[in-house]
């Protein structure tokens, strides 16, 4: 079981918005403690490659509608750059392999 932070209640899964602290079985609050997860575990900032999403876990950019482009969630493609949403990542060149 899992210790909620304010409501001294226990869980067996924490709530949405809250991360199991496996060495301390509390509810972690990650927007409380300005805090991400990423994969398992728990960051102060998402990666590069990847962007939060509203629960605070970081996801890779095509999940929540963001392109990567050389290796950042863009929501756009700069200019002169394609942007190849079949693979959410922003490309110099198109799927027949001409360069643009």
């Amino acid at each position: 079981y899992y210790k909620h932070y304010s409501l001294n209640t226990c869980y067996l899964t924490c709530p949405v918005g809250f991360y199991q602290d496996e060495v301390n079985r509390n509810c972690v609050n990650l927007a409380l403690e300005n805090l991400y997860v990423d994969v398992t575990t728990v960051v102060s900032n998402c990666p590069p490659n990847k962007i939060a999403d509203s629960n605070r876990f970081c996801v890779h950019c095509g999940v929540i509608d963001y392109l990567e482009f050389d290796g950042v969630c863009v929501a756009t493609c700069p200019a002169g750059i394609w942007a190849d949403y079949a693979n959410n990542r922003c490309s110099d060149y198109k799927t027949n392999g001409e360069y643009l």
